[in-house]
């Protein structure tokens, strides 16, 4: 692949990173198509030994913020300052390559359609995944590349927009001049897919770029994101109330119930039923709790 099509620095936002960031540094040295650079944006200095991640990977940066200063938009804006690359990959610390190809395959639409300038990875369940995260994780990412445009907000609603700083590559210079991330505390992945694809621009899944990434949240932690959704979507009201995700989560959910049914999963049903309501309650009370 040409050197400038291929030229890419990874930027991981890490607090506290533990043993799965030192395999996602290992896989991330051992692409096909390898990293310029990983960028680290840190911040808890006492606790990472830097010099463990040097000897895995040589060109590997860590920049060092306050606990205080992080933001899930302007955190990652922060980390683009020390990059010159063609193209930057946002990752997260508990996100590890399936593979030796992730980059290979999230370069792939940049190479074949000059208009994608955003492209994300499929994220597969951890071995310990619990069943019903499991099932989300192959409702939201399926097997099949999905190319969405500007069309794709009227035929799929707030599907359009979804892709997840996880693990995204993005057309660096395009990222800049359309400003990077908003100041946001959530979704700032969603809403900067939403601008580009106001633009004109094409968003592209690539489900053969895959990485191992899941949560067994418990209630609580469930109802404590759907709350920073909700607010969020609040917050940017314009956006959000013309491509409502409501009707999204429903079908989610009765997908989700009749596979359980299909399969004689009976039992795990009322924990669909409680896992949902937190999720919903949480939403809702996110929304509520957004005031001008």
């Amino acid at each position: 692949m040409d050197a400038q099509v291929s030229s890419v620095d990874v930027i991981i936002p890490t607090y506290k990173p533990d043993k799965t960031f030192i395999s996602l540094v290992k896989k991330l040295a051992e692409q096909h198509d390898k990293p310029n650079k990983i960028i680290v944006i840190n911040t808890d200095k006492e606790y990472l030994d830097e010099d463990k991640y040097k000897d895995l990977f040589e060109n590997i940066e860590f920049h060092h913020i306050e606990k205080e200063a992080f933001n899930h938009g302007l955190t990652r804006n922060e980390g683009t300052k020390y990059s010159d690359a063609r193209y930057i990959l946002f990752m997260t610390q508990d996100a590890v390559p399936a593979d030796n190809y992730l980059i290979t395959e999230l370069l792939r639409p940049f190479k074949n359609d000059s208009g994608v300038k955003l492209s994300y990875a499929r994220q597969l369940p951890k071995k310990h995944c619990n069943y019903v995260e499991r099932y989300t994780r192959r409702f939201n990412y399926p097997v099949e590349d999905i190319v969405k445009t500007k069309d794709s907000l009227k035929s799929m609603g707030i599907k359009a927009i979804f892709c997840s700083d996880v693990c995204a590559m993005y057309d660096r210079e395009y990222f800049l001049e359309n400003g990077g991330f908003e100041k946001t505390d959530f979704n700032e992945d969603q809403l900067f897919a939403y601008k580009l694809l106001m633009n004109g621009d094409t968003l592209y899944y690539a489900s053969a770029a895959r990485v191992f990434h899941s949560h067994n949240y418990s209630y609580i932690q469930q109802y404590k994101r759907n709350f920073q959704i909700g607010r969020t979507q609040k917050e940017r009201a314009e956006i959000y109330d013309s491509i409502s995700s409501e009707s999204e989560g429903i079908k989610m959910v009765k997908a989700a119930l009749s596979h359980m049914i299909r399969h004689n999963r009976w039992y795990m049903i009322p924990d669909l039923i409680l896992c949902s309501g937190f999720k919903f309650i949480g939403f809702k009370m996110g929304q509520l709790s957004y005031r001008k």
